[in-house]
């Protein structure tokens, strides 16, 4: 029963309101005739001018704020400013030219509406190209020097060669010892097409301080003084833009007279005929619509308590469909797409993601076993038992950090412990022929990291960067914070790699499919991560390798 009320409300309120604001109004304005039909038409055209006032202004604004905005990229530039300040009189412009021709030209680009951008100033010493670079006359200073005042006044100007200016001081200090101006042109047309958005009968014009029509949609005003301008019967409006000056609107009253009579004259002619038509259009179709808004409303609630498998009842032919059937299809594909991705789309994606991270995960443990268990091979025909069973208890440590009751990360303490368990396995094979030192930040050694990150990389190291056994091989292992991040570095002072071999690897690293080492511990990171971390690889033949991997800051890697 309260779901019928609501929705005979629907009906029953479409057509209260008809009556109210159709009806009511229509037949109040026959009465009253011509005085009242002309008094409600300029209360329209006051609101269409504060409107259109509004929205021009705020356009208008929008666009000065962009240029304020670029403005504001030089006012804070301190290159700019020290290149600006410079003596040139004993050095070159080249590096000059070089920073404001690539600033300027990014600026332009990204604000093709600018059309200029020049600086003007009293350093004496910069070059008077008359294009970038424009000399201050101290005793001939254009008249936006004084307007501009401080460097937070930007100031607007009709060039009058079809172009307006916009200028603004940038000393940070009004004791320096340069005066220097920042300079911007953008085409007249363009202010005044803004201006000129709008009914065609409203006249819209921007004044500068001294009363000057700087910019205007009708080209015969600009250039002229508003006071010299007839505004007799005239509805006028101004109002002041952030940047641009005053903002002013004026239109002929009188052109509403004829138009307030005809509309008198037939309003209560119509008023019967249509007022009976248009009622009983309206209950028939409020009355259709009230019961697509309950089919609609049911389906909504339907799906939005769980009921994925609801479906909002649709006709079969489509005949006679409009936007409220075209919303219940929607609901009714949003239930479906809503269920699908439940049952599929999520779980897969995340079983993928697993089953790939832990396939990442194992796929490097027995490679690692295979080097090891050769490297105790040798030992144990080279050097007897003793050895060999020490090597098997490295060994043991190695694995027992590693699995680490099934976590996928482990501490950079315990990374680091791993990665000496091996070590020790390479010292008793190598002897002294390994060297590694390490520069760590200790309070990062608590950070978490996806284990089996170092000791790959150190291995891939010890195999790949010598070319004789016999010489001594340093590995410096770094840990710091950098940019929120946590950073590993594998330094070695081996063979390195020719740049064709380098570009190769580096194309390869996204790729889990077909090796271990560098590509594995990659995938692995951004798995785990995301996108933005990883491994790096720097490397020259003959002056070694160094492989960069970073990964989360202390605050996100802790488990």
């Amino acid at each position: 029963m309260k779901k019928t009320n609501k929705s005979a409300g629907v009906q029953y309120k479409l057509i209260f309101y008809y009556a109210l604001f159709a009806l009511l109004p229509m037949f109040l304005i026959a009465v009253f005739t011509y005085g009242n039909t002309k008094k409600i038409q300029l209360e329209r055209l006051y609101e269409e001018l504060s409107y259109q006032m509004e929205h021009t202004i705020k356009n208008l604004d929008e666009k000065a704020n962009n240029y304020y905005a670029v403005s504001n990229m030089f006012y804070m530039d301190n290159t700019l400013q020290s290149y600006l300040t410079a003596d040139y009189s004993q050095r070159g412009y080249e590096d000059l030219y070089s920073y404001v021709d690539d600033l300027f030209s990014n600026i332009k680009t990204f604000n093709p509406d600018i059309t200029k951008i020049s600086v003007y100033t009293s350093n004496r010493t910069l070059p008077k190209d008359e294009y970038y670079f424009y000399l201050l006359d101290p005793e001939n200073l254009p008249d936006w020097c004084q307007t501009t005042g401080n460097g937070g006044v930007m100031h607007m100007q009709n060039t009058g060669n079809g172009t307006i200016s916009f200028t603004r001081k940038l000393n940070f200090y009004e004791s320096g010892q340069y005066q220097i101006f920042v300079y911007m042109e953008i085409t007249e047309d363009y202010l005044n097409q803004m201006l000129g958005l709008g009914d065609e009968e409203i006249i819209m014009v921007l004044l500068d301080d001294a009363g000057e029509i700087q910019a205007s949609n009708d080209q015969e005003l600009i250039g002229k003084n508003m006071a010299s301008i007839n505004l007799e019967k005239q509805l006028f409006m101004k109002n002041n833009t952030a940047y641009c000056g005053q903002l002013q609107l004026f239109t002929d009253s009188r052109r509403y007279d004829k138009e307030a009579g005809l509309v008198a004259s037939r309003i209560f002619l119509v008023f019967f005929v249509s007022a009976v038509l248009a009622l009983a259009a309206i209950y028939l179709y409020s009355r259709s619509f009230r019961n697509k808004v309950d089919k609609v409303r049911q389906g909504a609630r339907s799906i939005g308590e769980g009921k994925l498998n609801y479906r909002i009842f649709l006709p079969e032919n489509g005949r006679g469909r409009d936007e409220l059937d075209e919303i219940a299809d929607s609901v009714n594909q949003l239930g479906e797409k809503i269920h699908t991705l439940i049952e599929e789309s999520y779980k897969k994606e995340l079983d993928r993601k697993i089953s790939e991270l832990n396939l990442l995960q194992e796929q490097i443990n027995p490679h690692f076993l295979y080097n090891a268990l050769s490297s105790i091979s040798v030992l144990a025909m080279g050097n007897g038992d003793k050895v060999a069973s020490r090597a098997i208890l490295y060994l043991s440590d190695f694995y027992r950090i590693t699995l680490s009751k099934g976590k996928q990360d482990i501490t950079i303490r315990e990374e680091l412990n791993l990665l000496e368990s091996y070590l020790k396995i390479q010292r008793m094979r190598f002897d002294d022929s390994i060297e590694v030192e390490y520069e760590l930040d200790e309070s990062l050694l608590d950070v978490h990291v996806v284990k089996l990150t170092l000791q790959p990389i150190v291995e891939n190291a010890i195999h790949h960067g010598r070319d004789d056994d016999s010489e001594v091989f340093h590995i410096l292992i770094r840990l710091f914070e950098e940019q929120g991040k946590t950073v590993f570095e594998v330094i070695d002072d081996g063979c390195g790699m020719d740049p064709e071999k380098l570009m190769d690897l580096q194309n390869s690293m996204n790729h889990s499919e077909g090796g271990y080492g560098l590509r594995n511990v990659n995938i692995r990171i951004k798995l785990q991560y995301g996108p933005q971390y990883g491994v790096y690889i720097e490397s020259e033949r003959g002056f070694g390798t160094k492989i960069r991997i970073e990964f989360p800051g202390r605050e996100r890697a802790k488990a």
